[in-house]
């Protein structure tokens, strides 16, 4: 092998560092099986019905439930899919869950990409869960 120079050092540390800020950042494996996601499909939200919130995925093709944190530290438990509530439309469901796992609290509902007001989504929320 060859002597090492500056020249060759240039090269090695700014490699090094992209596989570093790559591995640290870079994309993570989706969170489909947690306590977070188990804890949120067995619970109900009092205040819009008295259903268990994975009921929700029943009227969805391909639903699947993601755990994910937020830059803030949030835990995020999102339901995606086609949902015939949303006539087919692509449904994103947020529920926000304390680390202790003892509150639930509604996020953002997406239906093709557009968010629903909180008002919109807890009338859609409330007529599916009852």
């Amino acid at each position: 092998m060859g002597k090492l120079t500056k020249r060759n050092i240039l090269w090695v540390i700014p490699i090094g560092i992209m596989i570093v800020f790559f591995i640290m950042f870079g994309p993570k494996k989706q969170i489909t099986d947690n306590a977070y996601i188990q804890y949120v499909q067995g619970s109900t939200l009092d205040a819009l019905g008295t259903k268990t919130l994975g009921s929700l995925a029943d009227g969805c093709e391909k639903a699947k439930w993601i755990y994910f944190e937020t830059s803030k530290n949030q835990d995020v438990v999102e339901l995606q899919g086609d949902c015939a509530y949303a006539d087919g439309k692509d449904t994103k469901i947020q529920f926000l869950v304390d680390e202790a796992r003892t509150e639930i609290r509604t996020g953002a509902m997406l239906l093709d990409n557009k968010q629903l007001t909180p008002e919109e989504r807890d009338d859609k929320l409330q007529q599916l869960l009852q």
